[in-house]
């Protein structure tokens, strides 16, 4: 039988596969869901988090502290706020809107899973994530959590 000198390849595709496809937590194996680490970054006294990115394998929130706003560079395990960077402006979260956290956690009790990048646009919450194996991109109702559109994510 002959082994391909590429055959130490199909792993690492498969692997790469699988995280692609959602089946890997974003951040890595033991990252958290990221309801729960927006949880984590309010309960170290940061507020109106409007943006939420994984990057790098780190999460990058837009949020405030105080009357300041901040970016926050977030470990994907614990929570833990690892740097805060300063920013000049800051996108301003509808009064009466729902939580990120809140609609993250809704999404999550949806079937979505591996949500890693979610956008404050005002009228709507733009969310990249995964269900039943393919990306999708979600457009969210900012004061209900409803999802208005949910379409394949290339």
């Amino acid at each position: 039988m002959r082994v391909s000198k590429l055959s130490w390849l199909v792993p690492v595709l498969m692997t790469g596969a699988a995280v692609v496809m959602g089946a890997a937590a974003p951040g890595g194996s033991n990252a958290a869901k990221l309801s729960a680490i927006l949880d984590e970054v309010a309960k170290q006294g940061y507020t109106d988090i409007t943006d939420a990115s994984l990057d790098g394998g780190v999460w990058e929130i837009d949020a405030r502290q105080g009357d300041h706003p901040v970016e926050l560079h977030v470990d994907p395990a614990s929570g833990k706020v690892l740097r805060i960077e300063a920013e000049q402006t800051a996108k301003h979260l509808t009064p009466d809107g729902a939580l990120l956290a809140t609609i993250v956690r809704g999404l999550e009790a949806e079937g979505y899973s591996a949500i890693h990048d979610t956008d404050f646009e005002g009228t709507h919450w733009e969310i990249e994530a995964v269900r039943d194996g393919l990306r999708r991109e979600l457009f969210v109702d900012v004061l209900t959590g409803k999802v208005l559109s949910d379409r394949s994510d290339p």
